[in-house]
């Protein structure tokens, strides 16, 4: 499944398949966030929120991919960021 999304940040945690739909449950594998302003990597997440994609039909069933967005703090720079 993770080479037919093609999305390499991501790691499949599970997939539930019925008549008419995909659910398909991520998470990131990336452990820090980058700052493009400070230039600095960082790995402290302030919040968690839940995302889910909605994509076209694979093979006429509706796709629905599931994953947490995290929000780090660069401490050089004081800026926000969100990532996967």
């Amino acid at each position: 499944m993770e080479l037919l999304l093609n999305l390499p940040s991501l790691r499949v945690t599970d997939c539930s398949i019925s008549d008419k739909e995909e659910h398909i449950p991520c998470e990131s594998i990336l452990t820090s966030g980058y700052c493009p302003v400070g230039m600095k990597s960082t790995s402290k997440v302030i919040v968690c929120q839940e995302r889910t994609i909605r994509d076209m039909a694979l093979l006429g069933r509706k796709v629905s991919l599931y994953f947490k967005t995290r929000q780090f703090h660069c401490e050089d720079c004081g800026r926000y960021r969100i990532g996967l």
